[in-house]
């Protein structure tokens, strides 16, 4: 089935509970998840730059995804708008907006925190007041970035959510909303310059443009693998232990390799 948001590509999609939310054309857009070609996609708000879902800490630190209540952040031109859904088919509705110093090119929100990138830095913003704080400033050069890790990346009991930053054109950090600080983790240190990012299970993906994707490892932040994909990749997008990966002439998921396959193929190999 396909369903046609609008006449211009789709930059991004997130699911919000019942509903599958798109970015086309700085519009945004909302379908129903349960079935994109049921009805005509409603229109939200326009002068959009990213979107993202709220996503909730979770106690349970094996899960693979988290959860979250049926609401979106909207990164529009000098502001952030809090959308939830109204009761109203395929309606959202602003509950809440914040003054930013310029359009956000990537955000993430998780618990009580929105963390947005910017030409010039990353801020932490309270979903509550708006009130926000510096997180670490950009050269100008360096396109912003960011993953929000799995639960089950977490090293503590109740996760309550990590991100990786995009903080040089080769260099990615960790950073906690607990703590609001920097990790003790090790630095992602990419090949060459990282454009798209995301994290799945154990694993942080990056690609450096065309067909390529780098796996590092969580645990040692060091590359494990590198794929070979068709096109020139545009977006990566991780949905419980897959990755989806959009190129320009197509989509392909990634699943973790089981680790009886895994322990097969290395004896096969010799290793």
């Amino acid at each position: 089935a396909t369903a046609k948001v609008s006449k211009k590509p789709v930059e991004q999609l997130c699911l919000v509970g019942d509903f599958l939310v798109a970015l086309s054309d700085g519009g945004v857009f909302v379908l129903g998840a349960e079935d994109v070609c049921a009805s005509a996609p409603s229109s939200v708000t326009r002068d959009v730059k990213c979107i993202c879902p709220h996503t909730l800490p979770t106690s349970s630190g094996g899960s693979e995804d988290y959860t979250g209540p049926m609401e979106v952040c909207v990164a529009a031109r000098k502001k952030l708008i809090l959308y939830a859904a109204s009761g109203r088919h395929l309606a959202l509705e602003a509950r809440q907006e914040f003054p930013t110093p310029d359009v956000a090119l990537t955000v993430a929100w998780h618990g009580s925190w929105i963390v947005a990138g910017f030409k010039a830095k990353y801020c932490l913003y309270s979903a509550t007041s708006g009130i926000p704080r510096d997180i670490c400033p950009l050269d100008g050069k360096t396109t912003p970035r960011l993953a929000l890790l799995p639960p089950s990346a977490s090293t503590q009991p109740a996760s309550q959510g990590e991100l990786l930053l995009v903080v040089s054109e080769t260099i990615s950090q960790f950073y906690r909303l607990d703590t609001q600080q920097m990790s003790a983790r090790n630095s992602i240190t990419w090949p060459r310059r990282v454009g798209p990012i995301a994290a799945v299970g154990p694993y942080i993906l990056g690609s450096p443009g065309g067909g390529q994707v780098d796996v590092f490892t969580l645990r040692e932040q060091r590359c494990s693998q590198t794929l070979a994909l068709p096109g020139t990749i545009l977006e990566l997008a991780f949905h419980k232990s897959r990755i989806i990966v959009a190129s320009d002439t197509a989509l392909t998921v990634l699943e973790r390799l089981p680790f009886e396959r895994l322990a097969k193929q290395l004896l096969f190999q010799g290793r």
